[in-house]
């Protein structure tokens, strides 16, 4: 076999193996009747797992938002917090969050919690 078609075999067998490391994401929304929706996403990747939050509006919405993620491993745990502002319009969400964090997602537990004009939702990643 020449050795041009035997590296583009080998490329092609190395591409499908980090692919299938790659998985569906797991992704937590609150009703979608809701004016306002938060979204919780957790991914796994070759690097880790990525978190995304977003915010999501029926209508231009401003707000504050809480992100509250823990992590557990074989050399303990660790937490995070994250707060601010946001602002959403329709078919425009706003992203809070994003971020690679080291472990699967099973080691992650993530609560998004979302405030505007009097309504508050809260995404879970333990609903994923």
């Amino acid at each position: 076999m020449p050795r041009i078609l035997m590296a583009a075999s080998a490329l092609i067998i190395t591409g499908a193996a980090c692919a299938s490391t790659v998985m569906t994401p797991a992704r937590s929304v609150t009703k979608a009747d809701a004016p306002l929706r938060c979204e919780l996403q957790l991914t796994e990747t070759r690097d880790g797992t990525e978190l995304v939050a977003r915010a999501h509006a029926d209508r231009a919405l401003s707000g504050t938002y809480a992100l509250d993620i823990r992590q557990r491993s074989a050399g303990g745990s660790a937490t995070i917090r994250q707060s601010g502002d946001f602002e959403a319009d329709p078919g425009k969400p706003a992203l809070l969050a994003e971020s690679t964090l080291g472990g699967t997602r099973r080691s992650i537990e993530a609560e998004l919690t979302l405030t505007a004009d009097q309504i508050t939702r809260r995404c879970h990643s333990a609903d994923l």
